[in-house]
């Protein structure tokens, strides 16, 4: 998840770096061109055009000389520059530009740019928006220029040719009385020594002033700056949120549609479709939640099936004692002799005393099959005399068998982590299972390797089948009886030692044994606080243990 929603970041973040790059790919040039191209052409084009004039009328060598005396007048960087040597970058541009058109470079600051007639030399202008008071010193150039070319028309045309300079131009330029216009002293005073002077309308655009001559003022209002300025901070705002939507929306959907995939399989799994599973790219955002569904459905389809089959089994299990019983209650009925009565009784003794074995091996089962145990079951507690102890008693029940118990003497007093109760279960459980089929010897060890505790049981009589070292586990499972002798147990024993291995997560395997017979191997992970030992020493019962 920390992966999915750092690669969001990451596509939300490269568009918008990308509104902020110096590259030519950055789309916040081609938004300014549009925005700013025209604009900068109508009001500024003419001072451009006037300025190219002039310089055509004087020779080449004079241009520098001339744009360095103009330069004064002009609030903004105002030169010659090679064309060859000016990084314009985008090959569109200097197309444009050699073909006598007026180019808006993007740059530190913009500016216009304008070819020289046939020469490879250009006009540059600086431009910026990015205050009134630098409009101001933007238009102080265009201002000086407008007003020399209405010094140089008689005085009553002077209207007639501002408006016919302006008529393009997106501002509104009247010849006003000094004595009409209301301004400061301030300003006044700058305007009567020739500077230009500038002020807010009420509607926020900026008005210019310049003096023509006398009591002639030249006012322009230009409204347009502060709008083109609010259009150009709008277009970036709105590009980068919709470059932020675009890519919500394409991390969205294939999250919206993989939810929805899961959302139908956990309704379909919820039907009783056991076998339905999620299905997700391993990219998906949803792949771990799928994931945990598939290993949950996984747990949840075996657990189901197993109980399907302990039910299948425990039925089949009730089935023989429960005739057995019916047929001695119908012969107790009967007329019979008192030695049939006594063999009757017994067969229903035997009989409860099955169902009795079978409800318990399979609530014991049950007990344990739970994946988590309880944190008061799993205590610290010293195993091995309590191992010794338990071995000891069975051999006082098989006196015919001998049992070796092996186990280092440095365990003798260690404590491990461990269901005490739920251990001394599964080896019992398996020193059962190995009398049923030793010959005359079992061997028992208890050892501690690097990371894990080991229990092994082995005997010396004739072994499991390769083929079953899997299904033994099973429950109800017998080696060699496909129709179970619950005369000889349940096989619920090896099920229960698995669930305990599974309880202190553990396993428990079978393999042959160097004696002959059967050898299980019952381990589970040793806890960090518990000593690893060294050597083992060997105890060997003879009768007791």
């Amino acid at each position: 998840m920390i992966k999915a929603f750092s690669l969001l970041w990451l596509v939300i973040l490269i568009p918008i770096a990308l509104f902020f790059s110096p590259f030519s790919a950055n789309p916040l040039n081609h938004i300014s061109n549009i925005l700013t191209k025209d604009f900068y052409e109508d009001i500024y084009g003419p001072t451009l055009y006037t300025l190219q004039e002039d310089l055509d009328a004087i020779p080449s060598e004079n241009w520098s000389q001339y744009i360095k005396e103009l330069q004064p007048h002009f609030g903004v960087d105002l030169k010659i520059v090679e064309i060859a040597d000016f990084p314009l970058g985008d090959t569109d541009l200097l197309s444009s530009l050699k073909a006598g058109e007026i180019v808006y470079h993007i740059s530190d600051p913009p500016a216009l740019l304008m070819r020289i007639h046939q020469s490879e030399q250009a006009i540059y202008f600086a431009t910026d928006l990015a205050s009134n008071d630098y409009g101001r010193m933007q238009a102080k150039g265009p201002m000086y220029i407008l007003t020399r070319e209405i010094k140089k028309t008689p005085k009553d045309q002077r209207e007639v040719e501002l408006e016919k300079i302006t008529q393009q131009m997106p501002v509104y330029a009247t010849i006003e009385p000094l004595d009409s216009l209301e301004l400061s002293e301030e300003n006044v005073s700058l305007l009567l020594s020739g500077e230009i002077t500038s002020e807010l309308s009420e509607e926020g655009g900026l008005v210019l002033f310049a003096q023509i001559e006398g009591n002639d003022i030249l006012r322009v209002m230009d409204s347009q700056s502060s709008t083109i300025q609010i259009q150009f901070m709008g277009a970036i705002i709105m590009g980068i949120m919709l470059c932020i939507a675009a890519v919500i929306v394409l991390w969205a959907i294939p999250l919206w549609r993989d939810l929805k995939r899961l959302v139908a399989t956990a309704n379909q799994y919820g039907k009783g479709d056991l076998q339905a599973r999620a299905k997700t790219s391993r990219m998906s955002v949803v792949a771990k939640l799928s994931t945990s569904f598939n290993n949950m459905a996984d747990s949840v389809e075996k657990l189901i099936l197993g109980h399907r089959e302990l039910t299948n089994a425990i039925a089949h299990d009730l089935r023989t004692p429960l005739y057995r019983l019916r047929f001695a209650f119908e012969m107790l009925n009967g007329d019979i002799t008192t030695e049939q009565r006594e063999k009757y009784n017994n067969v229903v003794e035997k009989s409860i005393d099955d169902l009795d074995h079978l409800i318990n091996q399979t609530l014991i089962l049950s007990r344990y099959s739970r994946r988590v145990p309880n944190a008061k079951q799993i205590v610290p507690c010293v195993l091995e005399p309590i191992l010794r102890a338990e071995i000891h008693h069975f051999q006082l029940e098989h006196a015919d068998l001998q049992v070796e118990f092996n186990c280092s003497s440095l365990l003798q007093e260690e404590e491990i982590m461990v269901d005490q109760r739920a251990m001394v279960r599964a080896m019992n459980n398996l020193l059962s299972n190995a009398a049923r089929f030793a010959k005359s010897t079992i061997v028992v060890t208890f050892e501690r390797h690097p990371k894990t505790w080991q229990l092994t049981i082995e005997d010396d009589g004739i072994g499991i089948p390769q083929a079953l070292w899997e299904s033994i586990f099973d429950p109800f499972t017998q080696v060699d009886n496909e129709e179970r002798d619950t005369t000889t147990g349940h096989g619920l024993g090896l099920a229960i030692v698995k669930q305990i291995a599974i309880w202190h997560e553990g396993d428990v395997l079978i393999s042959q044994s160097s004696l002959g017979g059967a050898k299980f191997i019952l381990s589970w992970n040793a806890k960090p606080e518990e000593d690893q030992q060294g050597s083992r020493a060997k105890v060997v019962t003879n009768g007791h243990s």
